[in-house]
């Protein structure tokens, strides 16, 4: 059973539970390992989010893999619970064409939820009311 949630921003979010993004950037070091739910942050802006899908699309996909999200996949979700994914390590250098900044969560097992699943995120990894996931996965 999963009980803990990481709040991530769009649209780095999606390419996690869609099973792109393979590490997840942070300023922080955790000792927290197994499965958590990812939870697509509040946080919105309409061209910030565009800005980051090009950027991701231009430097950071597979030569030839086209499968950007529109904004209009995007927004519905904000603020719910999307998705899971396996947090096996935290490191501080990884080959990851993902990986930069201080620590890098590196993730496994990614998978997307059908329907997102309303839910305030907070920060850091946080505790999933019992009951609320049922059987998502």
């Amino acid at each position: 059973m999963i009980t803990k949630a990481l709040s991530i921003r769009a649209p780095w979010w999606w390419y996690i539970v869609h099973g792109y993004k393979d590490i997840e950037n942070r300023d922080w070091e955790t000792s927290f390992r197994g499965p958590v739910w990812i939870h697509a942050g509040k946080w919105w802006s309409g061209n910030g989010v565009q800005e980051d899908i090009r950027e991701i699309q231009r430097t950071l996909m597979e030569p030839g893999i086209t499968v950007p999200p529109r904004l209009s996949d995007l927004q519905p979700w904000a603020g719910s619970i999307v998705g899971s994914a396996e947090v096996v390590d935290c490191v501080r250098r990884h080959n990851s064409r993902w990986f930069q900044g201080r620590y890098g969560f590196v993730l496994r097992n990614a998978q997307p939820l059908e329907a997102p699943v309303p839910l305030k995120g907070q920060l850091g990894f946080f505790n999933v009311p019992a009951g609320l996931m049922g059987d998502a996965l």
